[in-house]
């Protein structure tokens, strides 16, 4: 027999009642602490799932609500006649403005959580457009107030060529 097992041996029950809950009781703690680690390294993946493509698939929604929704408000000016598409200018430039500003807004948001090279170049490409958008977007406005339907019709075909 060792020293260890003749020490454990000429114990009394209590003192080895006393040591076996103690390293249980140290077991578990280290347990608990490993298992709050794990939690607190879960919360933060499964917020960095939810702030990263779960809100760039709701940007990617808004811009393209924005988009169809832009194009509905134009379709209806239009067909409802160059007579008095100068009444109901006022209503379509509000329409204009909220769908335009909600895709600048998705755009910009985006912009702050694309990491791959290739995201990022994508997204320049759509920035891109929204600026060639935008620099039309007076004289385009400026036609369909006039009524010109065509004329903005034209300024709008040869701008995306």
């Amino acid at each position: 027999m060792s020293k260890i097992d003749e020490q454990m041996k000429n114990l009394p029950i209590k003192r080895k009642m006393k040591r076996s809950i103690g390293i249980i009781t140290l077991i578990a703690t280290i347990i608990g602490i490993i298992l709050l680690a794990g939690m607190v390294y879960i919360s933060s993946n499964i917020k960095g799932i939810f702030e990263g493509p779960m809100t760039n698939i709701s940007d990617v929604g808004d811009v393209k609500y924005a988009l169809t929704d832009l194009q509905r408000a134009i379709n209806r000016l239009i067909a409802e006649g160059e007579d008095v598409m100068a009444a109901n200018y006022d209503t379509f430039e509000k329409t204009a403005e909220t769908d335009v500003e909600m895709v600048k807004t998705a755009v910009a948001s985006m912009d702050s959580r694309f990491k791959t090279e290739a995201g990022r170049t994508k997204l320049k490409e759509l920035e891109d457009k929204i600026d060639e958008g935008e620099s039309v977007r007076p004289q385009l406005m400026d036609l369909l107030k006039a009524g010109k339907a065509d004329e903005a019709y034209d300024l709008n075909y040869n701008t995306y060529l």
